[in-house]
């Protein structure tokens, strides 16, 4: 009886051992999100730049990258898991200079689960942004796409024959504040009574710009009469901040093509 017993004892406490190691298996795989890197990962992670758009959940974020960042497939907003590190300071609030719509520089890595992991976030001044951060490819993106935080509602180019340059036009929506200098003409033959806008250094940084174009930053208004009336009449120059929409990259190399956008409103001027 008492053999018996022992060996009733030592198969329990078998199945309990078994049963336990089973668990223990299970709640390990659980916690393993993906986000625990090793050093030798953290050592290879790619750095990129792109604008921070906001946190998806408690260990991911969402940011919209730039075009010529290589080691991503394609550019506009991704989703990015948080390492355990990164995702402590986010949760305690520890990045609070980091909000949606400041740029930010990164580095990131791609886990076991195909994710890319954030491993280091650092929010940007203005001066710290490449100059050329803005320039992209129009034969590389497509409708919807974002850049520098603007959508793409259209984009069509047509090869140049015997050149590496390209004909394009791009339309973007969403909002923007510039800063610049207004031009109402009243002396140049082609632009004669147009309303233009110099963009000022910062300004010309923050709106897209075709890798291949190398003309001056300006555009001139679609809503020419409200833009006059707002501005000054003609022979009226001077500076001004000023909300635009609906940006337009008109890029035709050989002949006077122009960009453009609809002027919102005024937000001051000199």
């Amino acid at each position: 009886m008492s053999l018996i017993l022992r060996k009733s004892t030592v198969l329990i406490i078998i199945l309990a051992m078994s049963t336990s190691i089973l668990l223990s298996g299970c709640f390990s795989a659980e916690k393993d999100t993906g986000n625990n890197l090793s050093k030798k990962d953290k050592n290879n992670s790619k750095p990129g730049i792109g604008i921070y758009n906001g946190q998806i959940d408690s260990s991911s974020v969402e940011v919209d990258i730039a075009q010529n960042i290589t080691f991503l497939d394609n550019n506009g907003p991704r989703t990015f898991k948080l390492s355990e590190p990164v995702k402590i300071n986010f949760n305690e609030n520890n990045f609070a200079k980091i909000k949606p719509g400041s740029r930010i520089a990164f580095k990131c890595i791609k886990n076991a689960n195909d994710q890319w992991v954030i491993t280091n976030i650092t929010p940007l001044s203005e001066a710290q942004i490449p100059s050329k951060y803005n320039r992209f490819n129009a034969h590389k993106t497509q409708t919807g796409d974002n850049i520098m935080g603007l959508k793409i509602n259209s984009v069509s180019t047509k090869k140049i024959e015997w050149s590496e340059k390209y004909q394009a036009r791009v339309i973007f929506s969403g909002k923007l504040p510039v800063s610049g200098t207004y031009i109402h003409y009243d002396d140049n033959a082609l632009l004669e009574d147009q309303v233009a806008f110099e963009l000022d250094k910062d300004s010309a940084e923050k709106l897209p710009e075709l890798n291949i174009d190398n003309r001056k930053n300006w555009f001139l208004f679609t809503n020419h009469n409200e833009a006059k009336k707002k501005l000054g009449p003609m022979g009226s120059r001077g500076k001004a901040v000023i909300i635009i929409n609906n940006f337009t990259i008109d890029y035709r190399p050989g002949t006077e093509s122009y960009n453009y956008a609809k002027l919102l409103s005024i937000k001051k001027k000199d």
